[in-house]
């Protein structure tokens, strides 16, 4: 059966990792639990398998192209250009279990002006070619709260994925950028829900009912509007290298008379 065949290759890809967590396991119950037997089982456990993940990912990640390069299609369009298709190329990419190699086609424009695209990679959603979604998530929210030099610390500690500070940049700017054309919506619904908070308390910071506010926004939009520009004066201020200019009811010699405007005292 197809499903038999196909649990036989799960087993084999992880029998290593298997008996490697076995044999951890017969180790541990040969003498009686300490402490230090206790973190050094767990940690070694935890190793076994993230490594197990990355095998399992990577194998899953790889098998959804072809393997031979006459079954994919030889030109294909992606947002008004057309591709056509050439050999399989290796990249790594973080994941929460690690690093893995990902091997797909790349697909290079006809008119030299389009970048080349590769469309696995698409489809998984990688992050500036360098993290699935997953990873991506966790450099976005540690980057709220660290510095550089600590995210990177914290995915080699947490995911043993070793990145240059370029490498942290590009995910942050990329992740930046997809979230951009969210950012407005969120935001008003944001300050939507606090007015809508606010207008539900019972403290004398109440805000103005919806009416009221909105005839005072008028009346201010309107007496601006019309407000005449008050006149501006030339007047020497004391400053060395020539005039300084200065609103007319704030001349500093006003006051005293001594102030002209276009030949006159003030």
């Amino acid at each position: 059966m197809a499903g038999s065949d196909e649990f036989k290759d799960f087993l084999t890809g992880l029998l290593p990792q298997l008996l490697t967590l076995f044999a951890g396991l017969q180790a541990f119950r040969q003498q009686p639990p300490t402490p230090e037997r206790t973190c050094a089982f767990e940690t070694a456990t935890a190793a076994i398998l993230r490594e197990s993940g990355r095998v399992l990912v990577e194998h899953e990640y790889n098998r959804i192209e072809p393997a031979c390069l006459d079954d994919c299609p030889f030109r294909l369009r992606f947002a008004g250009a057309e591709y056509r298709r050439r050999p399989k190329s290796p990249n790594q990419v973080g994941t929460l279990f690690g690093a893995v190699e990902l091997r797909r086609y790349l697909y290079e424009a006809v008119e030299a002006v389009e970048p080349a695209i590769f469309p696995l990679e698409q489809h998984l959603g990688i992050e500036a070619g360098l993290a699935t979604p997953a990873l991506a998530e966790r450099v976005g929210l540690w980057s709220v709260d660290h510095e550089q030099e600590q995210v990177r610390s914290l995915l080699r500690r947490e995911h043993n994925v070793s990145w240059s500070v370029t490498s942290v940049r590009q995910v942050t700017m990329a992740l930046r950028d997809g979230l951009a054309s969210f950012r407005e919506e969120a935001q008003v619904a944001r300050v939507l829900a606090l007015l809508t908070k606010a207008v539900a308390s019972q403290g004398k910071h109440r805000p103005a009912p919806r009416r009221v506010a909105m005839a005072s926004m008028c009346r201010f939009a309107s007496r601006a509007a019309t407000r005449e520009p008050r006149p501006r004066c030339r007047c020497m201020t004391g400053v060395a290298n020539g005039w300084a200019q200065s609103t007319w009811g704030r001349c500093p010699k006003r006051a005293r008379g001594r102030c002209r405007r276009n030949g006159r005292r003030c």
